[in-house]
């Protein structure tokens, strides 16, 4: 699949399968309709409607929500319903910049539609003819493409970079 292609494919959606999420006035995320149905079970903890899963207003402090929301994502795990767990804490916050709302295991935010980010580093290394081009891997141990490059899209560096590269 081209780049171009993958760009399309994560672009083709309809918002109409997804429900927003909210803590207190902020929309932090999208979750999906089934997804959503099954947060009813946590009781008080989501308060789930046709259109709208809202976090316990109740829970009024980062450390409260993190809490409350770890239990139950960690049996929404434990049942198969969302991916593995990770054992890293993201920060979820409604924009670039904002203070966090709360912490969720990276393994899981995806699944509430929590926009992600992550920086990468590459680099040239070196100067003239000895100039080496120097790209960043994901660790082995990662659950995700581990070992994998660490380019934007996750496509390899043109064939003359990986030369000057092995070179």
């Amino acid at each position: 699949m081209a780049f171009l292609d993958h760009v399309r494919h994560c672009n083709t959606y309809s918002l109409s399968d997804f429900v927003p999420f909210r803590v207190g006035t902020a929309r932090v995320g999208w979750i999906r309709r089934p997804l959503s149905l099954e947060l009813r079970r946590f009781g008080a903890l989501f308060h789930v409607f046709e259109d709208l899963v809202h976090l316990d207003p109740d829970l009024r402090t980062p450390a409260d929500r993190t809490q409350a929301v770890a239990d139950a994502v960690a049996a929404l795990a434990e049942d198969g319903l969302i991916g593995r767990l990770r054992g890293e804490a993201y920060p979820v916050i409604e924009r670039l910049g904002g203070e966090a709302l709360f912490t969720l295991d990276r393994g899981a935010v995806t699944e509430f539609g929590i926009a992600n980010r992550g920086f990468h580093l590459n680099g040239l290394v070196g100067t003239g003819a000895g100039t080496r081009m120097w790209i960043a891997r994901r660790a082995l141990t990662k659950t995700t493409l581990p070992g994998q490059a660490r380019q934007h899209g996750r496509r390899r560096p043109s064939r003359p970079a990986c030369r000057r590269a092995r070179t």
